[in-house]
This record gives structure tokens, sequence and C-alpha cells, in this order.
């Protein structure tokens, strides 16, 4: 893995999508998605960006490499 780069995974970038109708201006929801951790070797920090779209247009976008708050750890057994 490269650092600062998108996780790929045999030859495919891992990516989530969820669609969802809100109710309320500031509903929230919760995005649950499965790594398969064989191809990580060491302990890695791995960040969740987000992108967020109206009928195919994009409107908002969250990318902050450095937010502790949207950071797993991925931990190898000794």
């Amino acid at each position: 893995m490269i650092e600062n780069q998108p996780m790929i995974i045999n030859g495919r970038k891992i990516a989530v999508e969820k669609v969802f109708f809100p109710e309320t201006p500031s509903e929230k929801i919760t995005v649950r998605f499965r790594i398969h951790t064989t191809e990580i070797k060491q302990q890695t920090d791995l960040v969740v960006f987000e992108t967020l779209y109206d009928g195919g247009k994009e409107i908002a976008v969250y990318c902050d490499i450095n937010d502790k708050e949207q950071t797993v750890t991925v931990k190898i057994p000794d």
C-alpha cells in the first residue's frame, strides 16, 4: 500500500455507496463497510472520505487525511 493513496485490493479501489433520502436537513446515517485485511501486512491507518451526490451532481465533499474521527486503525496480531 502507498501512503496517502486510495486503498486498492485485487485491483479495485475500496469504495462504498449508500443511497438515502433524508427527512431533515441535518439527518445522519451510518455507512458500514467491510475490508478484507489479508493484504495489510503492518499496522495501518485508513481514513474514510465522503462525497455526497444529489441526482448525480456532487454537492458536498469531505476529504481530510488528518481527521482522526474518520480514521480506522487496522492492527496486525503478533
